[in-house]
This record gives C-alpha cells, structure tokens and sequence, in this order.
C-alpha cells in the first residue's frame, strides 16, 4: 500500500511550494491552478491536494475569497510560519 499524507503534511506541503516555487508571502494570493499543476508534477498522491487546502483553510493558513470566476487563495501569516 502507498504511503497517504495526512491532511496537516499535505497543507504543509502546499505551503511550501506557495512558497519555494512561487515566492509567496503572508497576505499574496496563492495561484492555486499552478500550485495544482506543479503539485501534480511533484507529487503522487492528488487526492491529498483537496484535503490539504480543507486543513489549510480549517486552521486560518489560508482564507479563499470567492469571485466571479475562480476562488482567490491568500497566504496568512499563521500558514507562512507553518512551512
């Protein structure tokens, strides 16, 4: 059986690909088509990519804004000291 990343290793991860990949900083919108994209290429669980922005946003790493189109992601200053 594969090894799953739990919701709190996969939030983690994602924040530091928001930040190592794309130089983001506490109060940056995260360009979450990209951060899905790159943690394709980069990771072999995808299922954990949902849970891992459910946590993230459970515990205030993130907040979502939700417009017209696509929900905007913004990085906190609590999920940038959780990398």
């Amino acid at each position: 059986m594969a090894y799953r990343l739990t919701p709190e290793q996969s939030a983690r991860n994602l924040i530091q690909l928001a930040v190592d990949s794309f130089k983001k900083e506490p109060g940056e919108t995260l360009p979450i088509m990209s951060l899905a994209s790159e943690w394709d290429d980069n990771q072999t669980d995808t299922e954990a990519f949902g849970e891992g922005i459910d946590f993230a946003l459970q515990n205030g790493w993130i907040t979502v804004e939700s417009t017209n189109s696509l929900p905007l992601y913004t990085l906190t200053r609590a999920g940038y000291q959780r990398r």
